[in-house]
């Protein structure tokens, strides 16, 4: 069976010439990303291929706030309530 070597990374010489063609090219000033409203639902729709379940975590956070902030009041109120009672029977 041939010995296979695991690669390892770039080299100091291969990231430099990686870095000189990006360098060179500038990509950054070339993608747009998608121009057609099919195209922006298309690329909206790639974070859902891995999801699990109907919600993404950014969704089910943005529907569950309002509890959330619901049950922080409720626990200011709590305190407050407490403080109240504490000094009525000092």
């Amino acid at each position: 069976m041939p010995e296979t070597r695991k690669r390892r990374g770039l080299s100091p010489e291969g990231r430099e010439k990686l870095r000189q063609a990006a360098v060179a090219n500038r990509p950054w000033e070339h993608s747009t990303g998608p121009r057609t409203p099919e195209g922006k639902a298309r690329s909206a729709a790639n974070g859902k291929v891995r999801q699990k379940g109907p919600y993404s975590t950014r969704e089910l956070r943005r529907l569950v706030e309002p509890y959330r902030q619901l049950l922080v009041e409720a626990a200011v109120l709590w305190d407050l309530m407490e403080h109240m009672i504490r000094s009525d029977g000092d």
